[in-house]
């Protein structure tokens, strides 16, 4: 139930209305915050859902705002970054990439998927391959696209892998399975 009340709480943010959930103006999130002279509407309870979670109001205040999309930060992503590097690079894997791209489509179809249907995919291994110093010439010829959308790819995977849990665990396994 916690975790439900914070997804709930944290609904406008994932959806960018706000930044913090106590400023949608229509969440209940706000009546958990310690402000005085604030007004709960009867039909709210507060308390019996502090009590049936066995919990206070600042701990689901710290907790929602600990899982808060916004809090996470570029440094975060780096460390993802660096963590999943030293994975696939420690001694018992080989860490090198085809030199062509085309046989970095055919593993990544046989061990991953199918690019050409999933979008998701097919950007994410743009962004790597321009990670891995893939000339961006080169990746848009492959990919039958042009070097501009190669970029805008490029720029919107960087932001994705930000907040995006999702894109974060693909481009993990990407990366284990053309590394391995």
């Amino acid at each position: 139930m916690y975790s439900v009340a914070s997804y709930i709480s944290l609904n406008p943010v994932e959806a960018g209305l706000v930044d913090s959930p106590e400023n949608y103006r229509w969440s209940s999130f706000r009546y958990f915050l310690p402000t005085p002279d604030k007004t709960i509407p009867p039909w709210l309870k507060v308390d019996e859902f502090l009590k049936l979670c066995q919990t206070n109001s600042d701990n689901f205040v710290n907790f929602v705002k600990d899982n808060n999309p916004k809090n996470h930060t570029e440094k975060d992503l780096q460390n993802f970054n660096n963590i999943t590097l030293d994975h696939t690079s420690n001694a018992n894997t080989q860490n090198y990439l085809p030199k062509s791209i085309e046989n970095i489509l055919v593993k990544v179809k046989e061990q991953v998927g199918d690019i050409e249907t999933n979008r998701r995919l097919k950007h994410l291994l743009v962004y790597l391959l321009i990670k891995e110093g893939y000339r961006i010439t080169d990746i848009a010829n492959s990919l039958n696209l042009t070097r501009q959308s190669i970029l805008g790819i490029n720029r919107k995977i960087q932001k994705k892998l930000i907040n995006d849990h999702f894109y974060q665990l693909l481009l993990n396994r990407i990366k284990m399975s053309l590394f391995t």
